[in-house]
């Protein structure tokens, strides 16, 4: 080996998960100090429905790059929904609803939640896309993740909604990335059994 050798990672899938609960218990550590469990389980839980539903479909595989335009429209509606949330006070309102969120050492305040999970979620969404893009293991479960975000973000708001009493025109809005979650969660299972019964198509050929 010299220094115009290439080495080529390729490891074995179950890395991929290894990795991805890695991520999912460290990023939930730092939610919980510094946001406190109100916030911290529900993003949790979306992850963990993610990961079971990846390992159960597309984890062996593999994505579809026709994902790819729904994923990217998720993700912007994603960006948009929690701007509006941020401008809109939501984290005055959930403080009052959850007066314990804001207790120390949890630091539960609009500029942390924008900076986390617009900029910093959106961050990983658009690496995420990359993922999708390419066909890598790991943007097949960015896929699940996006989609099942769109669906939790957009339930927990017109709870809140409802729970304030106050729906307003941010409801239709919050409806319509139901929707796209919903939608991009069902072509991704048909995707995925498309691309099943072309593997047994292939192995009954052979």
């Amino acid at each position: 080996m010299n220094e115009t050798t290439r080495i080529y990672l390729d490891p074995p899938p179950w890395v991929h998960s290894v990795l991805v609960v890695a991520i999912i218990s460290t990023g939930a550590a730092a939610l919980g100090i510094y946001f406190g469990s109100v916030v911290t389980w529900p993003v949790v839980a979306i992850a963990g429905l993610a990961l079971v539903a990846w390992w159960r479909t597309t984890y062996r595989t593999g994505g579809n790059r026709r994902t790819f335009p729904r994923y990217n429209v998720t993700v912007a509606a994603s960006l948009a929904a929690t701007v509006f949330l941020c401008h809109g006070g939501f984290v005055d309102q959930l403080t009052q609803l959850f007066w314990r969120a804001a207790d120390p050492p949890a630091a539960f305040h609009e500029a942390g939640f924008l900076a986390v999970f617009a900029f910093g979620a959106t961050a990983l969404f658009l690496w995420g896309g990359l993922g999708v893009y390419l066909l890598h293991p790991l943007g097949a479960y960015m896929a699940w993740l996006v989609f099942l975000w769109s669906i939790g973000l957009s339930l927990c708001c017109l709870m809140l909604a409802v729970a304030w009493r106050s729906p307003g025109l941010g409801s239709f809005f919050f409806v319509a990335m139901l929707g796209l979650g919903v939608h991009g969660i069902r072509s991704t299972i048909s995707l995925h059994r498309e691309e099943v019964a072309r593997h047994v198509r292939v192995g009954a050929v052979s």
